[in-house]
């Protein structure tokens, strides 16, 4: 929905409005599957949106928590206590916020590689499959999209599918970039451009 206030985005099923980092993730990650072009100048700048709004389902996240402590468990050295203290295994087993935005990250890049594989014909899936694999594939490998995303996955379809229908002026891909343009930082300019040309 276009308001005053900029790009809107409002799931209907929910009657709840998504924030604009999630907004943002969205839009990106919708707009980087749109070409196979799009796909190679946009990839990073919806996987660092996405990397900031996403986090490790609950049991993905203990896990590697287990992996953190097994490391410590089976290092050697004279000095380790047998037994540890309930504070200390705490601090040891807390993983730092920035090891988990790597994990997601990384797991994220390999979602996203694996919903835009082209096939035997060297054919990339069409936007919106490629759109819905990567969320199933990022949601396989253990990273909670933002609120939404499913959503608005549905919102599109439906508004393109009447665009299509009704042969209307298509204004949702020109809505997304407006908005994207109008909310991009120096960082994101420089990383298309440097894809772009480099």
């Amino acid at each position: 929905v276009r308001a005053d206030e900029g790009f809107v985005l409002f799931d209907v099923g929910q009657f709840e409005r998504i924030g604009l980092p999630d907004t943002k993730a969205l839009l990106w990650t919708l707009s980087s599957v749109s070409s196979k072009e799009a796909m190679k100048l946009l990839q990073n700048v919806a996987i660092a949106h996405l990397t900031s709004v996403c986090s490790l389902t609950q049991t993905k996240h203990d896990k590697v928590q287990d992996e953190t402590w097994d490391v410590y468990v089976k290092a050697k050295g004279e000095n380790k206590p047998k037994e540890m203290s309930k504070r200390l295994r705490r601090s040891v087993t807390r993983i730092s916020e920035s090891k988990v935005k790597s994990i997601i990250r990384k797991r994220l890049v390999d979602a996203y590689e694996e919903a835009t594989t082209p096939d035997e014909n060297g054919d990339v899936p069409e936007p919106k499959i490629c759109y819905i694999l990567f969320l199933r594939a990022a949601e396989k490998r253990g990273v909670e999209m933002p609120k939404g995303a499913f959503a608005v996955a549905k919102m599109i379809d439906c508004i393109l599918s009447q665009q299509d229908q009704y042969t209307l002026f298509p204004v949702v891909d020109g809505c997304i970039e407006t908005f994207l343009r109008e909310n991009m930082t120096w960082r994101e300019t420089a990383d298309i451009l440097k894809k772009k040309y480099f």
